[in-house]
């Protein structure tokens, strides 16, 4: 146990500094990047396409409907919502009735 102590803080300290370097060496290198500056911006690429398309390709476009009924009725009307929903209030259900649950250890008293 001991040969385990000793090694310990050298070990904390190596993954300390892999969590820092991981976490704060991306934004480093990123703040020395400059963005590229685009040559075609969102409305100029819209106007583009726009004219580049038929007025009735526009329409048929626009006046399509969405088809499946599964996509208007929300997440939680699904069966893997469903799933969800009774697994969550599982869960719930389970912490609150074990949160009652005390460790008695002789060693603690």
């Amino acid at each position: 146990m001991t040969i385990l102590a000793s090694w310990s803080k050298p070990i904390a300290s190596a993954l300390v500094l892999a969590l820092g370097l991981a976490l704060f060496a991306p934004d480093a290198r990123a703040a020395s990047v400059k963005p590229k500056a685009q040559s075609m911006t969102l409305a100029k690429a819209a106007e583009l396409h726009v004219a580049n398309t038929s007025s009735a390709e526009l329409l048929a476009q626009t006046s399509a409907a969405p088809s499946s009924s599964e996509g208007s009725g929300g997440f939680f009307r699904t069966k893997k919502g469903v799933v969800v929903l009774v697994l969550l209030g599982g869960v719930i259900a389970w912490t609150a009735v074990s949160r009652g649950d005390a460790i008695h250890s002789p060693e603690r008293k």
